[in-house]
């Protein structure tokens, strides 16, 4: 199943492509809606990733929201800030 990886301090939470989804973990409220928004935002350059690792391209780049400095990588999204939900 598509999916991307959200993180948030020391909290994790796993979210499908389409539709977007949580499906696995957990993050502050805030922070899964302000995920989602993006991921809509973004969601053909998330398919496309989805699609280059699937065919075994790896490396960094692709679709990733970096707030707060964090490395970038293939469908993960990094958010700066305190607490888990």
């Amino acid at each position: 199943m598509a999916h991307f990886h959200a993180y948030y301090q020391d909290c994790a939470a796993v979210f499908s492509i389409g539709p977007v989804e949580l499906l696995a973990g957990t993050i502050p409220q805030r922070q899964q809606r302000l995920v989602e928004a993006w991921a809509e935002l973004h969601q053909e350059e998330l398919v496309a990733d989805w699609e280059l690792l699937r065919n075994g391209v790896t490396g960094g780049g692709g679709a990733s929201y970096v707030p707060d400095g964090s490395p970038p990588g293939y469908g993960t999204v990094f958010m700066n800030g305190v607490g888990c939900a």
